[in-house]
């Protein structure tokens, strides 16, 4: 629940856009595209159910991956560890609703 007052707090008052990722194809085509930039906000749903649960800060960003700054460890956005793609790679076989919503915050990311 705190994840998504997150997302809708940025979006509400700091007139924030988001862009709905289910797909990583589709996250591929927003990297090539260029509108995943460094200091964007991601919500992710980590149980593949399409319920926003974590809230990472992308740290780099390639042609292939975007790298995220996370609560664990080996989410480190200067690293090529894991990144986004790597998310959508991990979806167990019983989940089928994976969701990103990246937020770009007005000002901040470039």
């Amino acid at each position: 629940r705190t994840v998504v007052s997150l997302k809708d707090w940025l979006i509400n008052n700091k007139k924030s856009t988001s862009k709905k990722i289910t797909s990583k194809k589709e996250l591929l085509r927003q990297l090539e595209k260029g509108t995943i930039r460094t200091g964007q906000v991601a919500f992710l749903s980590s149980r593949y159910n399409g319920e926003l649960t974590h809230a990472v800060l992308i740290g780099r960003v390639t042609n292939k991956n975007a790298y995220f700054f996370g609560h664990t460890s080996d989410r480190n956005g200067y690293s090529d560890k894991y990144g986004l793609v790597n998310y959508f790679n991990d979806i167990p076989w019983y989940r089928n609703n994976p969701l990103v919503v990246i937020v770009k915050i007005p000002g901040n990311a470039r």
